[in-house]
């Protein structure tokens, strides 16, 4: 008996199983949150309801769910569109909701390989159209937005100086090239004060010339001080990248993007999310326990495996 108490306690103390507070209305139950996986089903869908309702029940603290579609359809979204949509998203979030499991949209920036194609005016749409979508997903009771500006998205093209070949003022510098995004958060939080913002992108893009670390860093310092609430990291995957660089096999080793979120994690006071083959609870702990980050996206553990945090816990027991 005495044994059994001090694995049960062992397990409970495990840091991953920390609550953490994001902001002071999106508090967090432990530090295991799905990552964002596009599928091909109906939003509101059976199959769609099934599986995330899985892993909230298995344990998640948190959801990110891709919206398949951008601000600009969001936005737009009138009568009985957007009477379905919210009446969808209300019936989704109480469901996630009745297992303390959060839910966090992504909206994605649109298509990288368009950055150097849109007008100045196109581009310039986008924070009006981000803090309208923001609104909409604000009325449907949503925990707050993940702006979907990594990989072969348009906003990770723009802060590419590899790929960001515009003259305007959207290009060239630094800072040109950070604007639009920070434009769009400050717009976001013009429209609604205290909803969260996740921003997620790739420290690296790992094209020669690219984008790398150091201008990654300077970037989250940038997204803290406009406004966001949460780094999510990841990395590659731009139409430049190598092919699966933003999901790396088993060569890449485990908890492989962790190198990059731990740069940044000790450079910004706000929390940090990274994702990349973390698999084990070992692994977890230690990107948490040593700062690397606050909170683990997992993707295809969870796909695999609905009850892999039950998983992960009893096997640590059984190690004790």
């Amino acid at each position: 008996m005495k044994e059994m108490f001090v694995k049960e306690m062992s397990v409970k103390e495990s840091s991953v199983f920390n609550s953490l507070s994001i902001t002071p209305l999106l508090k967090l139950k432990n530090r295991i949150v799905l990552a964002p996986l596009y599928y091909e089903w109906e939003f509101g869908s059976r199959a769609f309801m099934k599986f995330f309702e899985t892993r909230a029940k298995g344990g998640i603290a948190m959801a990110v769910v891709p919206i398949c579609i951008g601000p600009h359809e969001l936005n737009n979204l009138s009568g009985a569109d957007r009477e379905n949509f919210i009446a969808k998203s209300r019936s989704f979030i109480e469901l996630m909701h009745s297992y303390d499991c959060k839910v966090l949209p992504q909206v994605f920036s649109g298509v990288g390989e368009d950055v150097n194609q849109l007008s100045l005016e196109q581009l310039n749409t986008l924070p009006d159209a981000f803090a309208g979508a923001s609104r909409l997903l604000y009325e449907a009771g949503y925990d707050g937005i993940d702006i979907h500006g990594a990989h072969h998205s348009l906003f990770m093209s723009l802060i590419s100086p590899a790929i960001n070949q515009r003259q305007d003022r959207f290009g060239g510098s630094e800072a040109n090239r950070f604007q639009l995004p920070l434009n769009t958060i400050k717009a976001i939080h013009a429209a609604i004060k205290d909803f969260p913002i996740f921003y997620r992108f790739s420290a690296v893009d790992f094209i020669n010339q690219g984008f790398d670390i150091e201008q990654g860093v300077r970037f989250a310092k940038a997204l803290c001080d406009a406004g966001v609430s949460c780094i999510d990291v990841s990395a590659g995957g731009t139409h430049l990248s190598p092919l699966y660089s933003d999901a790396p096999g088993e060569e890449a080793g485990e908890a492989c993007f962790a190198i990059y979120s731990s740069a940044i994690k000790q450079a910004v006071p706000i929390p940090v999310m990274v994702a990349g083959r973390i698999n084990l609870l070992s692994t977890a702990e230690e990107i948490v326990d040593n700062f690397h980050a606050d909170l683990l996206a997992i993707g295809r553990a969870l796909v695999r495996n609905p009850d892999w945090i039950e998983e992960i816990q009893e096997n640590q027991a059984a190690c004790l």
